[in-house]
């Protein structure tokens, strides 16, 4: 690699994201990249409940689903979602944060319209990029 790469510096990021890549599946680098994504749109603030949902579809019925939920009624009827899409997406959330790549910040005040009547959500999580998420994304991005 010395021979490759003229810095140092650059030997050890990249062997660095080497390394980490054959952990990561598809799942963690389009999760990892939606979140920078939204991150860079909202300031970094964006909350954790929202994160478990990305990429799960909501459907009309509860047909071919492992583990159908009732979701929120859509314009004229219901809808479901697998709750094993949430759980997949919350072991990908895990173990990015087991690797450094994300971590969950705590408001100090949450806003106003966030408050629930449950005192356990009053402070809701907010996913964000580590620098290290951040270079694992550059790395990514160029290749």
């Amino acid at each position: 690699m010395n021979g490759v790469f003229h810095s140092p510096q650059n030997v050890n990021l990249t062997a660095l994201v080497f390394g980490m890549l054959d952990r990561l599946t598809e799942g963690h680098i389009s999760m990892l990249k939606e979140i920078g994504m939204m991150g860079n749109a909202a300031d970094n603030c964006v909350p954790w409940d929202r994160v478990k949902m990305l990429g799960v579809h909501f459907k009309p019925s509860p047909d071919g689903m492992k583990s159908p939920t009732r979701a929120l009624p859509l314009d004229d009827g219901e809808s479901f979602v697998d709750e094993t899409d949430i759980q997949t997406n919350e072991i990908l959330l895990a173990d990015m944060v087991s690797l450094g790549l994300i971590e969950e910040r705590l408001a100090s005040v949450p806003p106003i319209y966030e408050w629930s009547k449950d005192p356990s959500k009053n402070l809701p999580g907010y996913a964000h990029v580590t620098s290290k998420g951040r270079m694992v994304l550059e790395h990514i991005s160029e290749a």
